[in-house]
């Protein structure tokens, strides 16, 4: 119903690149890929080596709909994860823009209240 309100035909199809050393994360594509079909979605799982993900499709915007990326916050700052991620034109995110998030992401940035 939600996909159908939000104008999305069913049997629409979408790329989920993943890096085709982690089997570990190709299960886990296979169970999103079976529920996604469950309410109307066809999923194509692409296994790609991690370099070409990491250094040209992601940066280029030429990952697919979905991506598996793994990034942690190991200096304990959100902005170095967050922007980094979400604002548009950084590397890992060469395409995806949203008002809110492009605000909320500056509004976190201007404070140093961890």
């Amino acid at each position: 119903k939600l996909l159908k309100e939000a104008g999305v035909s069913e049997g629409t199809e979408l790329d989920l690149f993943i890096p085709g050393n982690d089997g570990n994360f190709k299960e886990i594509a296979q169970i999103v890929s079976f529920y996604l079909e469950e309410v109307g979605l066809k999923v194509n799982i692409n296994s790609v080596d991690n370099t070409t993900l990491i250094s040209d499709l992601i940066p280029n915007g030429n990952a697919g709909h979905m991506y598996r990326q793994g990034w942690g916050g190991w200096t304990l700052d959100f902005d170095n994860t967050a922007y980094l991620m979400y604002h548009e034109g950084e590397q890992w995110n060469p395409s995806f823009k949203d008002e809110k998030v492009e605000e909320l992401l500056a509004a976190q940035r201007a404070t140093v209240d961890q």
